[in-house]
């Protein structure tokens, strides 16, 4: 999956085109053409009112495609992001056509990236940061992304590799005209957060059946597989699927022989009846597969992902000769369970930034990287926590917990899950039922 646009902002500039690629092969690409390569994902398109068009690229999930369309504006008929994040579920990216604008947008939890950059008239937009930086000056490689990779394992914010090509801030779209470029915010998480006052097994039972409901339209009308590894997330989507009256489904995991992540769902599966397949990360994998799949996620994912997440490649290219689709857990243990606990995905730095009842997590960063590298990135290092300081203050009639989850949904899932996801985009459709609005606000 591939998208870019050179847009040239000025009043006698004609209205973007499209242009659909079988392959991203792009050598000259003129400006106002949307050049798009779906590979195996998929492109679709909604007729909106007022001649306009609204291009889906990804694995849109739809809850009534044939009312979509007249659901996702609003009194005025201009696009609401969150009716289009009610409507359609799923990764993708958005691009609305019309006659004197084109406005572009990702899904919800923004999983898929938009790298942009404004310059000389024009603004450059891409899914991919690495082409975009060959089609204009990407700038010096940005010290501020190193440094955040340092202390929290991902960029945060809009940093990227370079610093003159930026990353879209998630709930955000990007308005191109013939004023400029303009990113804005579209869509607030700290609208849809709850009293905490529901807990009876009534709103319980409520949540399960929201639950199934959203599962059920996750669900692909093919054949499709199903993470299963014995772990909470696994076997709710197991029981969800299984409650439809599907069958046509097959269960997975991976891990070395002998380990609880295969022998527990192997034995699950035995008891259920159902289909199961494991994928071994045995000594042939170390020896044959591992560094190639390595050097496979690393470079799909833009260099976002690590070596030590290769197992993912091999996994998603060994699925894709079986299926198109794969129903995962992502995001699920992380929004029902406590996040605070340092790792991979939550570093103790992060974790001061939001439990410090006072400003000494500020000095905690500077400490945390060592003397040198403090003197090294001090301009970096101001600036990186000038943002969280701007982040924290704009939420500040929250409390410390809801700011932390606001981030989590903001910046963490799509930061940590968001080159996996990438990365599988490129060879198959992993649909993650826990990452809907419409769950997640109950």
């Amino acid at each position: 999956m591939f998208f870019f646009l050179n847009h040239r902002c000025a009043s006698d500039a004609p209205a973007v085109q499209v242009r659909v690629l079988d392959a991203p092969n792009l050598t000259a690409p003129a400006p106002q053409v949307l050049y798009i390569s779906p590979g195996v994902q998929r492109l679709e398109t909604l007729e909106l009112p007022g001649g306009r068009r609204l291009l889906l690229l990804g694995d849109p999930v739809f809850g009534d495609r044939d009312r979509t369309a007249g659901r996702v504006t609003d009194w005025h008929g201009e696009l609401n992001l969150t009716a289009l994040f009610s409507e359609v579920r799923g990764h993708y990216y958005w691009f609305l056509l019309q006659d004197n604008a084109f406005r572009c947008g990702s899904s919800f939890g923004a999983i898929f990236p938009i790298y942009h950059q404004t310059r000389d008239g024009h603004t450059r937009l891409s899914s991919r940061s690495f082409f975009l930086a060959t089609q204009t000056d990407p700038g010096r490689l940005d010290r501020r992304n190193l440094l955040e990779r340092l202390l929290f394992n991902y960029p945060l914010f809009g940093t990227t590799w370079w610093s003159g090509i930026s990353l879209l801030g998630t709930h955000r779209w990007l308005t191109l005209s013939a004023e400029g470029a303009k990113e804005e915010r579209a869509f607030g998480l700290e609208n849809y957060f709850g009293h905490g006052f529901h807990s009876s097994r009534e709103a319980l039972d409520q949540l399960t059946e929201v639950f199934e409901d959203e599962c059920r339209l996750f669900l692909p009308d093919e054949p499709f597989a199903i993470s299963f590894t014995g772990g909470f997330d696994g076997r709710t989507l197991v029981a969800a699927a299984r409650k439809t009256g599907r069958v046509d489904f097959i269960t997975y995991s991976f891990g070395m022989p002998g380990e609880s992540d295969v022998t527990f769902p192997a034995a699950q599966a035995e008891q259920l009846g159902i289909r199961y397949w494991p994928i071994k990360l045995d000594p042939d994998y170390v020896h044959d597969h591992a560094l190639k799949s390595a050097l496979a996620f690393v470079q799909l994912s833009e260099y976002n992902g690590n070596f030590g997440r290769a197992h993912y490649h091999y996994a998603a290219q060994a699925l894709a000769q079986k299926k198109n689709y794969i129903l995962t857990g992502n995001f699920g243990s992380e929004l029902f369970r406590a996040m605070h606990q340092p790792g991979v995905m939550m570093t103790e730095a992060l974790i001061r930034v939001f439990e410090s009842p006072d400003a000494s997590w500020k000095d905690y960063l500077r400490q945390s990287v060592g003397r040198q590298a403090a003197a090294f990135f001090r301009t970096e290092m101001d600036a990186l926590i000038a943002d969280l300081e701007r982040f924290l203050r704009a939420r500040s009639d929250m409390d410390r917990n809801q700011q932390f989850y606001c981030f989590v949904l903001e910046e963490i899932f799509r930061k940590y899950f968001g080159p996996e996801l990438v990365m599988q985009s490129h060879l198959l459709r992993n649909r993650t039922p826990y990452l809907s609005l419409r769950f997640s606000r109950h």
